[in-house]
């Protein structure tokens, strides 16, 4: 699985598919069908598919993961938000700007319930959502949250870490 997630990111796509097709398979076989570790190939499944722009798989395999998630953790745990960032992120990609939002706004909300307002990965979130602003054309919600979320990464990283940049990066600073 970690090779796949590696070439996701390096962009061999079909290759990172393949990798994490064959994951889902062996976990599906060894594991119950609502065990987390399914629930884990299935989201990165849904990631490679959403980098794809294949949207109706993507979903099919995050709305999988997102009822496994639901039912071993529940509404208000980290892995449930994580899924409801990816389909924020598949909604957005769809241009489903309304979708995307709601999405986005509920991973907010665990991910604060969770870590605290001032955590690295709420700040991740407002980025997501200051991204979603910006292609829905309100850049004055953009501009808000792109604030918080550079407030937060200064506070919890520092003024000179990478994530610290890449936030002000995205705000245009």
């Amino acid at each position: 699985e970690g090779l796949a997630v590696f070439l996701q990111t390096a962009g061999q796509l079909a290759q990172a598919k393949r990798y994490l097709e064959q994951t889902l398979t062996v976990r599906r076989r060894i594991f119950p069908e609502d065990h987390p570790q399914v629930a884990r190939a299935l989201n990165n499944l849904g990631s490679v598919h959403l980098s794809m722009a294949d949207f109706a798989k993507a979903k099919q395999c995050f709305d999988q993961a997102l009822a496994i998630r639901r039912t071993i953790y529940g509404e208000e745990h980290f892995e449930t938000a994580m899924t409801y960032s990816h389909l924020g992120g598949l909604f957005k990609g769809a241009s489903d700007y309304t979708k995307s939002m709601e999405y986005h706004q509920r991973a907010l909300a665990i991910r604060i319930k969770v870590h605290g307002a001032d955590h690295a990965i709420v700040a991740v979130t407002l980025n997501n959502i200051a991204l979603l602003y910006e292609a829905m054309g309100d850049y004055q919600s953009a501009k808000q949250s792109h604030e918080k979320a550079l407030a937060i990464k200064k506070k919890t990283l520092g003024e000179k870490h990478l994530d610290t940049a890449r936030t002000l990066c995205n705000f245009g600073g």
